[in-house]
């Protein structure tokens, strides 16, 4: 780990997170089939002390029925996450004299601030630190976390309900933790826990906990360090069956596994895995519907690393550790029925795994000119920028190939004319207070040039000697 006797690497973690929380928390993206899965799950087991939501299916068909009864078809950790803290929010709010049933939606912005807003700005600092490992000076790892922070996906999406900032804050956490030099039990029994809460929250982390586990023995550890990790992955997989069988009926009876016909067909996997469909390589790299490159140029960067490795050529296993994260994310999108993600914008399923591809880009902005690099990023951060004060939730077909639909672009028209808050339910807090839509967004104007003023009136200071790490 970076010393935190370092003031100026503290100091500027402490810029990022409250920055980027800010940002994140200042908009809030509506109502969607998905966060009104979690929500209702959250509701219902403080008040009614049950995970049905049969009373909220008008709300939600992202929903297994299991007899009679209707539960949410996402893995329960978001729900048994945010439980406690729903909990303390409405105590404390009847204990005001409120109505909670008037305030839901108040509710539900905060909540998505605690599960999503909280960790996207946490994925951002761990990012920093990640790059200041990296050798990166303070004013590089500075622009990179800024990069990805407001150029990236997790802008959008920390106003949304969703598992994918949480999952990826711990899978970047685990592999920073695990890929350290002076790796000690305590790091791997924490970034095995960590792991544990992705798979609660996201089946997809199960398999990015066993290349964890792979490259811990690739790495020639001591059995007890792998054993301390896998604790974390097994705890949660004892916890799922635990879950299923009190609040479904039956431990084999799991909601991802056990979708409606809605979304799900005959002759597939669990009705959702069918073969490859390598078309989706082009329609979520490129194709302006849901393609990351479309909608975040700054990932392009990352494709320029293979350019820049250091001769003699040596791959080393964290890179390896990656990849095959990398390799998960992509085979699901080729593989699922609903690879397009609803109503969205950009390939949301592989938002866990974009910090860790942010990773590669270092070498690429060292190397590429300037200029070039400082576009690339403007153009990323606007975009998303426009996307998150207009409309994340755009309406798309459920399944098939992309239509001509190119949501991000949308947006930026709408916001170039002036206009946000094209989302049903959808606001920003300057919404709340009725300013004009043209104000609306001078706080962020104003925290963006503060971050961007902060990051480069750094000093080029040297990178950190490895002997601190």
């Amino acid at each position: 780990m970076p010393s935190f006797a370092n003031r100026a690497d503290r100091h500027a973690a402490w810029v990022i997170f409250l920055v980027t929380l800010a940002c994140y928390a200042y908009f809030f993206q509506g109502l969607g089939w998905n966060q009104m899965a979690h929500f209702a799950t959250m509701h219902s087991l403080v008040e009614f002390g049950t995970a049905e939501i049969s009373r909220f299916s008008s709300l939600t068909q992202d929903v297994t029925v299991v007899g009679d009864r209707i539960y949410s078809n996402k893995p329960p950790g978001i729900a048994l996450l945010g439980t406690p803290f729903y909990f303390c929010i409405i105590s404390i709010e009847r204990i005001l004299g409120l109505d909670v049933n008037s305030i839901w939606l108040n509710n539900l912005h905060i909540m998505t601030v605690i599960l999503s807003a909280l960790p996207g700005a946490l994925v951002n600092v761990v990012l920093f630190f990640a790059f200041r490992r990296e050798q990166a000076t303070l004013r590089m790892a500075l622009v990179l976390a800024g990069a990805f922070a407001f150029g990236s996906l997790s802008w959008p999406y920390a106003g949304l309900l969703m598992s994918h900032l949480l999952c990826a804050l711990v899978i970047l956490s685990a592999w920073y933790l695990l890929t350290e030099s002076n790796l000690t039990i305590k790091k791997a029994t924490v970034a095995g826990a960590l792991i544990g809460l992705g798979i609660l929250s996201d089946v997809l982390t199960a398999p990015v906990a066993l290349i964890f586990a792979l490259y811990l023995v690739a790495r020639k550890m001591p059995a007890r360090y792998w054993l301390a990790y896998c604790a974390g992955p097994g705890a949660s997989v004892l916890l799922t069956l635990l879950y299923d069988r009190l609040a479904h009926g039956g431990a084999a009876i799991s909601g991802p596994f056990h979708p409606t016909t809605t979304f799900s067909a005959p002759g597939l996997v669990f009705g959702e895995f069918g073969p490859p469909d390598w078309r989706r390589l082009y329609w979520i790299s490129y194709q302006p519907m849901r393609g990351l490159f479309a909608c975040c140029p700054i990932f392009v960067l990352c494709l320029f690393a293979p350019l820049f490795l250091r001769r003699p050529f040596h791959f080393p296993l964290d890179r390896i550790a990656i990849l095959l994260t990398l390799l998960v994310y992509l085979f699901f999108y080729l593989t699922f029925i609903g690879w397009n993600g609803g109503w969205s914008i950009g390939p949301r399923y592989l938002i866990p795994a974009l910090p860790l591809f942010w990773i590669f880009a270092l070498r690429p902005l060292q190397k590429i000119p300037k200029f070039i690099s400082a576009l690339i990023i403007t153009v990323s951060i606007v975009y998303m920028l426009a996307a998150t004060s207009v409309c994340v939730l755009s309406p798309v077909s459920g399944e098939g190939p992309p239509d001509k639909s190119d949501p991000v672009r949308s947006d930026l028209i709408v916001f170039v004319q002036g206009h946000t808050n094209h989302t049903q339910f959808g606001y920003n807090l300057a919404a709340l207070l009725r300013i004009p839509q043209p104000f609306q967004l001078l706080p962020i104007f104003a925290l963006l040039i503060f971050y961007f003023v902060y990051t480069f009136t750094r000093p080029r200071q040297p990178s950190i000697s490895p002997e601190i790490l």
